[in-house]
């Protein structure tokens, strides 16, 4: 006879989430789904960013703030005890509970209206802990990031930044991020025509150094574009975040907490790019920095989005093309609230 804890993990381990949530409304939204992860919207403003741990399906709903398993998704979306999601998860399986009667039964969706499978992220934190202690510090001059992406030296070696780079036997410009224990998780990868993540680990947050009096939390795509932001509009009282591309289930989960420990009466930044992946988070980050304010009662917080005047643009090139000489190391920007 099947335990309870077993019961419990073949639902977690057994039924496709992203299938069970199109049978709830929610369609893909595929301008936001990767190998690894999948993005899904509901007609009633919900979205849900959803991947796997190992061999279980987690979610993490962006304006609800509420995340983890099958059996949470059930409990958040319709109020139910986990003996009522119990029976609701049997019927879904086609397993009755004994009991005479079942829940009504869900609308099985087109095998098009879900992903049927997520490659999950093969995670060996000690062994990107090993790779990343072999590379260096940067200390001031990176060859790529100064000489061709134009960050000033001066910037990488700012108390803001620095040992927030390292730079490897490629050559390569490693970021590291962190994951919601402050260890190190993964590193972003960035060289010349080439783009890549720690291969054994899983996306977190790189960050800045935080200081008593910061008043700004920046949150950009990458970490080149948070360290163009930086030199071009100041980086005086501001703490910069990367998600590095298309986020995680973990990671608004993260930059929830990011925001919530913000001191009073500070703004959040989205340097975003100006095109449709800026677009596109916007559209994550909005609902977390609303949670927040809703639901932690946080209205001293405001909200920016600052983007490029140019279409097409990103901050490296608006940097690139100012030049170096166009950097404010000590500034504070004024960004435009063009949201």
């Amino acid at each position: 006879m099947t335990s309870r804890d077993e019961e419990l993990h073949q639902f977690k381990t057994g039924i496709n989430l992203s299938e069970l949530a199109a049978a709830y409304g929610f369609e893909i939204d595929r301008r936001s789904t990767s190998r690894n992860s999948v993005a899904m919207k509901h007609a009633d403003g919900e979205k849900l960013i959803l991947g796997m741990d190992g061999d279980t399906w987690v979610y993490f709903a962006v304006h609800g703030g509420h995340r983890g398993t099958v059996i949470d998704f059930i409990q958040a979306r319709d109020g139910l005890n986990l003996g009522q999601v119990r029976r609701v998860l049997r019927s879904w399986l086609g397993v009755g509970d004994g009991r005479g009667s079942s829940p009504t039964a869900l609308p099985r969706p087109a095998a098009s209206a879900f992903v049927k499978k997520l490659d999950a992220v093969k995670v060996d934190l000690d062994a990107v802990q090993r790779e990343y202690n072999v590379a260096e510090d940067v200390e001031g001059h990176h060859p790529y990031l100064c000489d061709q992406r134009a960050i000033p030296a001066a910037l990488l070696a700012s108390d803001r930044f620095a040992g927030r780079v390292r730079i490897d036997r490629r050559g390569n410009a490693l970021f590291p991020h962190w994951n919601a224990d402050k260890r190190l998780c993964g590193f972003e990868i960035k060289n010349d025509g080439f783009t890549g993540y720690a291969k054994h680990g899983t996306k977190g947050l790189w960050c800045s150094h935080g200081h008593d009096g910061d008043r700004r939390l920046i949150a950009a795509e990458t970490a080149i574009d948070a360290l163009s932001h930086a030199a071009i509009k100041g980086y005086a009282d501001g703490r910069f975040f990367s998600i590095a591309g298309q986020m995680n289930p973990q990671q608004p989960g993260l930059l929830h907490r990011a925001i919530r420990q913000l001191p009073t009466e500070s703004q959040v930044v989205l340097a975003v790019d100006h095109d449709d992946g800026g677009d596109q988070l916007i559209e994550h980050l909005r609902p977390i920095f609303d949670h927040v304010v809703t639901v932690f009662e946080r209205g001293d917080l405001t909200l920016v989005v600052d983007r490029p005047e140019v279409v097409g643009a990103d901050w490296n090139d608006v940097l690139r093309q100012a030049g170096n000489a166009g950097s404010r190391p000590d500034a504070a920007p004024t960004p435009r609230a063009d949201a």
